[in-house]
């Protein structure tokens, strides 16, 4: 009685430590997935907070240029060359931009191909100031 309780125990004994072997490595697999997972999900936090820091940048440079150039009487060359470094920003981008904004860049584009005196600047403000505000409540997803 005693050798076939002992046979019995032994046979599944074998078979429960197998099963336990295998649900050990199948957790110690899962377990490196999660922490992967873990600081992939980290890392994305990271990179909105930094889209958050180039959108609220490029706003108040958009800012700074249309103050520039309402307020200080203020339209050079340097302003021209910062507004089309914005726009390269934003072209990078250009793809998932809503349609509006596209429509805003293209026509602040063809505006600043015209001579520096000829260039509309209320119009060039106008469009900017636009850019700012869907920089600045999220309507543009830079990413």
């Amino acid at each position: 009685m005693i050798n076939v309780l002992t046979k019995t125990l032994n046979e599944y004994g074998g078979w429960i430590s197998l099963i336990s072997l295998l649900f050990s490595i199948f957790l110690a697999l899962m377990t490196g997935n999660i922490k992967k997972n873990i600081k992939l999900i980290l890392e994305h936090k990271d990179l909105d907070k930094h889209r958050g820091n180039i959108q609220k940048s490029l706003a108040k440079d958009i800012q700074s240029i249309c103050q520039n150039i309402h307020d200080d009487k203020l339209f050079d060359i340097y302003i021209i060359s910062e507004i089309e470094e914005i726009i390269g920003l934003l072209e990078q981008h250009k793809k998932i931009l809503p349609l509006r904004i596209r429509i805003e860049l293209s026509c602040i584009q063809h505006e600043l191909k015209k001579k520096t005196a000829d260039i509309n600047q209320e119009l060039l403000c106008k469009k900017l100031s636009h850019i700012k505000g869907a920089l600045k409540h999220g309507s543009i997803y830079i990413g």
